[in-house]
């Protein structure tokens, strides 16, 4: 699933967001069972600008909300980098999000793992 400010395929097996506004990401409800806290890892070339954040939800707090994300750095140079994001959640997990910047351009997603 993808938000309002992206639209989002797949070429060459990587995500392609291409950011038109301040908000794009991507997201899944279909999150492998276990109990936290977890990290996830993923590598990001970007040609945008801004933060990024990682949303999670769970059976408890099923919408994405602040209180329940870390924010992280991207670096938006066009060049591939990897990330480590720590979710401090003690429990499993049905949901998680991730906004790859906060403004228009285009960001390319792959190897995402969510590790326990």
């Amino acid at each position: 699933m993808a938000g309002k400010d992206a639209k989002v395929g797949v070429k060459d097996g990587v995500f392609v967001v291409t950011s038109t506004g301040g908000d794009p990401y991507i997201s899944t409800r279909e999150v492998a069972k276990g109990v936290g806290p977890f990290t996830v890892e993923f590598r990001i070339k970007s040609a945008s600008k801004g933060g990024g954040q990682v949303f999670w939800a769970t059976a408890d707090e099923p919408a994405f909300h602040r209180d329940r994300s870390t924010a992280f750095a991207p670096t938006h140079d066009g060049e591939w980098a990897e990330y480590a994001v720590k979710v401090p959640s003690d429990k499993s997990l049905t949901a998680l999000r991730i906004d790859p910047s906060t403004a228009a351009g285009e960001i390319r997603i792959e190897t995402v793992r969510l590790k326990g």
